[in-house]
Formats: structure tokens, C-alpha cells, sequence
């Protein structure tokens, strides 16, 4: 009797044990891993059903990204005789204050005046949320939204050149407001594709408003407006472009290392 008692306390201290091992290892792998204990003491998300909770979801129907689709699709461009006659958009080079043939007036009235649906889209799709264009931004650099943003910026200055030229400081004012607005294509949302092009759609508008102040004067309400925009984050500091440049640098490091492989027979590790 003894030599069984001994054997079943035995055995009832393997059993629990072993229901001891169990336990723990069943607590391990289901516990929450410590990072995101830390990420949720934080109040980070941490997964997307909780972002989705959290913040609302991207405008569809009301994105102004589409708007602005749409007018890259639309925006056209004068024949050569009379492009070569166009200022800021053309082959010509517009110095401040210089004097216009009127040639050259009629190719910058002629532009704007075909791309009225352009120009009508951008202002429209500045009046919506602005979310992010559908592609990922490196998708949207093989579909030449660089070169549509760069077109943007000049077609919105010479209507504003020419509006000034004509008197017509309402529609100026419409036009510099959407050039200096502008940027928001490569700011809002998280889309960052080129520091360069954002940087020279703002130059293009900053330009406009002091090749239109040249010929017009505009009331105090008007400059205040202009320079509300103009003393935004994304004209007063750098931290945009940084953003971009780091994520440009990123990106064609790893766009290609693949042509590594030719020259030396491995690619490049990142």
C-alpha cells in the first residue's frame, strides 16, 4: 500500500506539472507580444480593423483627387506657331514686368481660353476633401502626374497673367488662390512623389503673384487671403520637401538595385 501511495503522488505531481507546463506555454502564445502592449499603453492602432474605427475612411465620391484626374486628362495645348509665342507655359522665358507683343497676348488669352474645363476641374476639386490619387505613388509616376503637376502650375499663372492683363482682379485673384493651393496635390493625404515638382509648382506661384502685382493692385482683402497661403508650413519651412526627398531617395535606391545585377552579377541590398 505504501509503494502505490508513493507511485500515485507521484504520478499526481507529473500531472500537474505537466498542467502547469501546459498552461504557461498556451499563456505564451496567446498572450499579447509585448511591443504592442506598448504600442496600445501608447494608443497606437495596431491593427487595421482598429484604424478603421478610428478614422474615418478616404473620400470617394467627394475625393478631389479625381477631380484632378480628370483635368489632367482635359488640359491642351496650343500648336507650335502659336506655343511658341506663349509666355510661362510656351518656349518663351517671362521676365518680370516685361511688355507683351500682342502676338503674345493672343496665344495667352487663346490658352486659357481652351482650357477653361481644366482650369474649372482644379478649382472644383480644390472645394472638395483631397484625399490621395487611387494609385500608389509609384504607380502615379508612370501615369505623368510629375509633368501634369508642372502644367497645372503654369496654365493657373497665365490665367492669371492674363486676367491682370485685362483688368480682371476677381478672376486673378481665383487663379493665384488655386496656383498657391496647388502643392496640396503632393501634400495632403500622406502623398509625397517629388520634392522637386512640388517645389517648382511653388516657385511658378510665387512668380504669379508678383508678375501680376507688376500690372495690377489688388485690394487689402485680396493680399491677405494670398498671404495666409503663403505663410502655411509648406511655404515657410522645409519639413515638406524633406519628407518627399527622404522618400524619393528610398524609393529609386530600391527602384534600381536591380541594375546592379547587369554590372556586377548581384543586386544591391538595401
Amino acid at each position: 500500500m505504501k509503494c502505490l501511495s508513493g507511485r500515485l503522488r507521484w504520478l499526481v505531481f507529473a500531472a500537474t506539472g505537466f498542467a502547469i507546463l501546459y498552461a504557461c506555454f498556451v499563456y505564451d502564445v496567446r498572450r499579447e507580444p509585448t511591443a504592442e502592449r506598448q504600442l496600445r499603453k501608447a494608443g497606437i492602432a495596431v491593427t487595421l480593423q482598429e484604424l478603421k474605427a478610428r478614422y474615418a475612411s478616404e473620400p470617394r465620391q467627394d475625393n478631389g483627387a479625381f477631380l484632378y484626374l480628370q483635368a489632367m486628362g482635359k488640359i491642351k495645348n496650343l500648336k507650335l506657331p502659336e506655343f511658341e509665342q506663349l509666355p510661362i507655359a510656351g518656349n518663351l522665358k517671362y521676365e518680370y514686368g516685361q511688355v507683351l507683343t500682342h502676338e503674345q497676348r493672343d496665344a495667352l488669352h487663346a490658352y486659357v481660353t481652351m482650357n477653361e474645363a481644366t482650369i474649372a476641374l482644379i478649382l472644383e476639386a480644390q472645394n472638395r476633401p483631397f484625399s490621395r490619387f487611387p494609385e500608389s505613388r509609384y504607380d502615379s509616376l508612370e501615369m505623368k502626374h510629375l509633368a501634369h503637376s508642372r502644367d497645372f502650375g503654369r496654365l493657373l499663372a497665365c490665367a492669371a497673367l492674363d486676367a491682370a492683363l485685362s483688368g480682371d482682379i476677381d478672376s486673378m485673384d481665383r487663379m493665384i488662390t488655386a496656383g498657391l493651393r496647388l502643392p496640396e496635390v503632393f501634400s495632403e493625404g500622406g502623398l509625397l512623389i517629388d520634392a522637386l515638382v512640388a517645389n517648382a509648382i511653388r516657385s511658378i506661384a510665387i512668380s504669379s503673384v508678383e508678375n501680376c502685382l507688376y500690372f495690377v493692385t489688388p485690394p487689402k482683402e485680396t493680399l491677405r487671403t494670398w498671404l495666409s497661403i503663403l505663410g502655411q508650413e509648406q511655404y515657410t519651412t522645409l519639413h515638406t520637401q524633406q519628407d518627399a526627398f527622404r522618400n524619393e531617395t528610398t524609393y529609386y535606391h530600391r527602384y534600381y538595385a536591380a541594375d546592379d545585377f547587369f554590372l556586377t552579377g548581384e543586386t544591391s541590398r538595401i
